[in-house]
């Protein structure tokens, strides 16, 4: 049995299982096995097929390594040659060099009368080993990987009894992605977006024009807010995410009796919130963005941005009839990938990523505007008690990408603007950080609370 190469089988499991084992805090497990097995059926048919043509199990087995190699992992490649040379090395060129190789490599197998039976033995060894390796470090990691929102906190019955009588007022956290600051944007961009800022202030919100954060990192600064106090400068995406699940924003609210509605880039949905709603299925993503689809998993990604985009409006709608909730939304707008124009026509393809050309963040960001503008208005109109907090998470970054301008300005410098129903800003500044939105807003909140009782 060590001769036949069962090697093949077990390295299909490996490009899905990896994946998992090194992203544990933002991906499931589900998702993993459910990919793990599409990997395994793709390479029992190709074993099957290839085996006719090569009547040869060895030799189909070898060769099904490198397909794997290359199907799995064509993105680093194309990355490690693409920095080399730009211009030569683009996937349209690199593409169909890798398959006129592959097919070389066929046909030159096909041929040879090489016998390859002593590379089973070994093979089959090494990937049993890799495949216990990366099981057991999913086992051990598993049990702090923490999906629950388990929050042990007494209730003010006098707050119980208010949520029951739907006096509650909804709070509405709503973070836009690399929004520039109204500075920023005008200094970088060239685009006055004065307008917007006067819709703000005749509508009753505190601006805070010169607000910024210590982190131009989401996944430190958005933890940073919700935890009323800066994270670790070093944290990665892991303890950002468990940061973001376990924090105390949330958890007030949950003792003021509020119920939590979660929609965005993090949301998972064995957090326990009343409603939720996760932008994209981010596996395929990790997993496509080195493949040999990946451009066409970029097209699928994108277009679960486009139906998120959308859902989450709807969504959100729908909530404000509603009250006592705390509704955090947090758009990846006008974040790449940059899918629209200003006039909300979706942007082609190769522009998704494309900070040298200013005017398309700009387009994006316009219409990231324009949408927030209306979503405000329809909630001052069906939610006139609700509490608004829009800002960005960090500025804009053009300077990061295209070596242009002030890093420090641009990315730190965000959005903040305020609004509360009975127009109380005492302790609100101009030049007020992220991190103390809810330090100075929740006794603000429970004191509206009570007026409103």
């Amino acid at each position: 049995m060590i001769k036949y190469p069962f090697y093949i089988f077990l390295l299909s499991f490996y490009p899905a299982l990896s994946l998992y084992a090194a992203n544990m805090q933002e991906l499931a497990l589900l998702d993993a096995i459910i990919y793990a097995c599409a990997s395994l059926i793709l390479v029992v048919c190709l074993f099957y097929l290839l085996n006719l043509f090569f009547k040869d199990r060895e030799k189909t087995a070898l060769y099904l390594v490198v397909f794997l190699l290359v199907f799995f992992y064509f993105g680093l490649f194309r990355q490690y040659f693409y920095g080399l040379n730009p211009e030569i090395f683009k996937t349209k060129y690199l593409l169909p060099l890798v398959f006129l190789l592959l097919i070389l490599l066929l046909i030159w197998m096909k041929k040879s009368l090489y016998r390859y039976d002593f590379i089973a033995p070994p093979l089959n060894v090494f990937s049993v080993i890799i495949l216990f390796m990366v099981v057991l470090q999913i086992g051990f990691n598993y049990k702090n990987v923490v999906w629950s929102f388990e929050v042990q906190i007494e209730r003010n019955e006098s707050n119980v009894q208010l949520a029951k009588s739907k006096t509650m007022p909804n709070v509405y956290f709503i973070i836009l992605d690399e929004y520039a600051a109204f500075g920023s944007i005008k200094q970088i961009y060239g685009y006055d977006n004065d307008n917007f800022k006067e819709f703000l202030t005749t509508n009753g919100f505190f601006v805070a024009e010169n607000s910024h954060t210590k982190f131009a990192k989401t996944i430190i600064s958005i933890p940073s807010v919700l935890n009323m106090k800066y994270v670790n400068a070093n944290a990665d995406m892991g303890i950002g995410l468990s940061l973001y699940k376990q924090n105390v924003v949330f958890k007030k609210f949950i003792s003021l009796d509020y119920s939590i509605a979660s929609f965005g880039l993090f949301t998972h949905t064995n957090q326990g919130y009343e409603k939720y709603y996760k932008y994209k299925n981010p596996f395929l993503e990790y997993l496509g963005q080195n493949s040999i689809l990946e451009v066409y998993i970029r097209r699928q990604v994108i277009n679960q941005f486009y139906d998120g985009d959308k859902k989450i409006f709807q969504e959100l709608i729908h909530l404000t009839n509603n009250k006592s909730q705390f509704i955090f939304l947090h758009l990846l707008l006008p974040h790449i990938p940059f899918r629209y124009l200003e006039n909300g026509e979706h942007q082609v393809i190769y522009n998704v990523q494309n900070y040298s050309d200013k005017n398309v963040y700009l387009e994006q960001y316009i219409y990231a505007t324009n949408k927030i503008h209306d979503l405000i208005v329809d909630i001052q109109k069906k939610d006139p008690d609700g509490i608004i907090i829009l800002q960005s998470d960090h500025g804009s970054r053009s300077a990061y990408f295209a070596n242009k301008l002030d890093v420090e300005r641009e990315s730190h410098y965000i959005l903040n603007a305020i609004y509360m129903p009975n127009a109380d800003y005492e302790g609100l500044k101009d030049d007020m950080e992220n991190v103390d939105t809810f330090k100075i807003l929740l006794p603000k909140i429970e004191k509206y609370i009570k007026e409103k009782e």
